[in-house]
């Protein structure tokens, strides 16, 4: 009953503003009801929060996916993106995190990339009808468009090797100017 839990929780919001949990759960209230902007303002407020309170990154991964899930569903492709890709990076491995990046990148035209998100939702849920789905349109934009998807796959993942190196360079340094 989202309009007996929408009531519950600004009671609960009156009382304490800072609490990580109370700011997800309100915002998967809102997103239900279709208020997404607002949505996406509390699930940033308590990621916010929880980075404050020095909180545990991988406790947080699904606010960081509802996250995701919101701006997918307003259009804003590359902060959804951003959102799954720390998901992912944090160690969630679930397969609906992985179909829901495939589907931004196929809405931002990358369906070799597309491909491959969509075989690591695969490997985890081989009879996911959603992935298969998925992957059977990624495939066709693919073939659409001429691409090789074993040649964009692998700019991509030099890139991320790229960015990766630099971001452990750039750590190394921070460790080694600190004496450690």
């Amino acid at each position: 009953n989202m309009t007996l839990a929408d009531e519950f929780l600004k009671t609960a919001y009156g009382l304490c503003k800072t609490d990580p949990l109370l700011l997800n759960e309100m915002g998967v209230v809102f997103y239900h009801q279709d208020h997404l902007e607002d949505a996406v303002t509390m699930f940033l407020s308590a990621l916010e929060i929880a980075e404050e309170i020095d909180s545990d990154d991988a406790a947080w991964i699904s606010t960081r996916a509802n996250c995701g899930h919101a701006y997918r569903r307003l259009g804003r492709w590359e902060e959804a993106l951003a959102q799954f890709d720390e998901v992912l990076r944090q160690g969630g491995r679930d397969p609906q995190v992985f179909c829901a990046k495939g589907l931004v990148l196929m809405e931002l035209r990358r369906p070799a990339e597309a491909v491959a998100i969509l075989h690591e939702a695969l490997s985890i849920a081989p009879q996911d009808a959603i992935a298969t789905e998925l992957l059977s349109k990624a495939l066709d934009e693919t073939a659409e468009s001429g691409l090789e998807v074993g040649d964009e796959a692998e700019e991509e993942f030099e890139r991320e090797l790229a960015l990766r190196k630099r971001e452990a360079a750039i750590a190394w340094a921070g460790r080694k100017a600190d004496g450690k």
